[in-house]
């Protein structure tokens, strides 16, 4: 076997064991704030921030070495599965891991759109942090 395939080879087995662990540790978190749905929104923020990063991370382009996913583990046919899955990559891209103000999508009629994203400021009283 050439050093070359054996080297593809192990990137796979190595992005298939990440990949495992990766869905593991973001399921883990989604159980925890299934099963505490009275924690407080600065802990629930960490939680699904982790969460959206840890899961989309597996679909991203940025993973020097190993690379993504093949498309095919991100196609769903079931269209809530989908929506999820593709919810995800876009929340983790456009506001979790950055933040990007201007959100793309469509229209009714299937026509590219872009907004600015509505950003509220509350300003009150100083506190402890």
């Amino acid at each position: 076997m050439g050093n070359e395939l054996r080297s593809g080879l192990k990137k796979q087995l190595f992005r298939a064991a990440f990949a495992k662990t990766t869905l593991h540790h973001a399921k883990l978190a989604c159980d925890y704030i299934l099963s505490h749905p009275e924690m407080d929104q600065g802990t629930y923020h960490v939680l699904t921030t982790g969460f959206t990063i840890t899961y989309a991370r597996l679909f991203d382009g940025g993973n020097a070495g190993i690379g993504s996913l093949s498309a095919r583990f991100g196609s769903f046919a079931d269209p809530a599965l989908r929506n999820t899955h593709d919810a995800l990559c876009a929340a983790r891209n456009l506001f979790v891991a950055h933040l990007n103000a201007v959100y793309k999508y469509c229209d009714e009629k299937g026509l590219e759109k872009d907004q600015l994203l509505a950003l509220a400021v509350v300003v009150g009283p100083a506190g402890e942090d």
